[in-house]
């Protein structure tokens, strides 16, 4: 003979109160209390620093102090600064660990990557003049026979590319493409 399922009057109270839920998991660490975590933009400067990659070589950004010069002031551990040359060759992005103002300072590389540009200390001198990109700062500029920039700021590379013409034609060809000759 099969068996009914007939509840009793207490299985019936029984079903009808609120089950009591499964107590979560407790962690043997202890959690990270409401005061801890904070707004990242509140805590830190997000800087960005164009360098001349000529005069001041990488690694002195990363240790020397005196590199920092009147900025150092500014900054404080847990800083990030993004790192650009200006020859647009390197861009680092950088987390200030230790400041110690005037004496020390540490920064751990998050980022470090090369853009692809020509490093100006790479070109060596042609014999002519040519025209380069120099970054965001000088723009481009007209290189000299030496290595030494004969103009910057200019706008265009098309702009840079007709001085450079200018510059390498002969002095006694200046004249032959003038419209009465």
């Amino acid at each position: 003979m099969a068996k009914t399922a007939i509840k009793s009057a207490d299985d019936l109270v029984a079903d009808m109160q609120p089950k009591a839920e499964a107590t979560p998991a407790v962690s043997p660490f202890a959690p990270i209390p409401q005061g801890a975590m904070q707004d990242a933009a509140y805590t830190r400067n997000h800087w960005r620093v164009v360098f001349d990659g000529e005069r001041t070589p990488y690694r002195a950004v990363l240790t020397d102090v005196a590199v920092w010069g009147p900025n150092e002031a500014k900054l404080r551990a847990g800083d990030i600064v993004e790192v650009l040359d200006e020859q647009s060759t390197l861009f680092a992005l950088l987390y200030l660990v230790e400041h110690v103002p005037a004496k020390s300072i540490r920064f751990a590389e998050l980022i470090k990557a090369p853009l692809g540009g020509v490093a100006v200390g790479k070109v060596e001198a042609r014999g002519h003049h040519y025209c380069q990109w120099r970054g965001p700062a000088k723009r481009w500029c007209v290189i000299g026979p030496n290595g030494a920039m004969v103009r910057e700021g200019i706008l265009t590379k098309e702009e840079a590319e007709r001085d450079v013409t200018t510059r390498n034609t002969p002095t006694s060809m200046a004249f032959v493409s003038h419209p009465r000759m």
